[in-house]
């Protein structure tokens, strides 16, 4: 089914997942050998800002502003805490479904991807300038719109982890929590929270190690 037109980025309408495959533009392909884009130069280390990062790999990705009486996100020293983002096709139309029902594993994938990129836009609008290696992820949870029966949350989930492993590097990965749920807001098929941490940039964590050793 072809999506329908959001009326804004917070309240978009729904967009049906199926079994038989989903729209183009909510595909997403990577090189798993792309890892932080750090360069190497004599003693220096060129890193690309985190929104450099995740534009050159996924694009431009406004965030989706609150749809009730909470924020968005929370900085707390150097953590990003972000709320629940739910999985949404590039127009801004909701991906509806459950997995078990009307959606298979890869399908559920692919919605988790989706709700992943929300999660980006958010914590990339909280760290503008901050280079991508010293961006790290301490928890996901992953929320997935399942039948009783459904038993792969975690495969469903690991395509949103893949999507981070292949933005940000495999060291940025960190805790996870994949549950299946009656339903979800908008029935969305997949909405995903996350808590990140901004790390020193590498070179004055390993200027501060040496001067701790000396």
């Amino acid at each position: 089914m072809i999506p329908t037109q959001t009326r804004g980025c917070s309240r978009p309408e729904p967009c049906v997942l199926g079994r038989t495959g989903f729209l183009a533009r909510a595909s997403f392909t990577a090189s798993a050998s792309f890892r932080h884009g750090v360069l190497e130069k004599g003693e220096e280390q060129m890193t690309q800002t985190l929104e450099e990062m995740v534009a050159a790999r996924l694009g431009i990705m406004p965030p989706v502003g609150a749809a009730g009486l909470y924020r968005t996100t929370l900085r707390s020293g150097a953590q990003i805490w972000v709320s629940g983002q739910l999985s949404l096709a590039d127009d801004g139309s909701v991906l509806t479904g459950r997995c078990g029902a009307d959606l298979d594993v890869e399908t559920g994938r692919v919605a988790a991807r989706q709700a992943l990129r929300g999660v980006l836009s958010q914590v990339v609008n909280v760290a503008k300038g901050t280079p991508a290696t010293s961006v790290r992820c301490l928890k996901l949870g992953v929320f997935i719109a399942a039948t009783p029966e459904f038993s792969q949350q975690t495969q469903v989930a690991d395509g949103a982890s893949e999507l981070l492993a292949d933005v940000l590097g495999e060291a940025a990965l960190g805790t996870r929590t994949a549950v299946g749920v009656t339903s979800l807001p908008r029935g969305a098929a997949v909405e995903i929270e996350a808590v990140f941490e901004l790390m020193d940039p590498p070179i004055e964590r390993a200027r501060a190690i040496h001067a701790q050793r000396s």
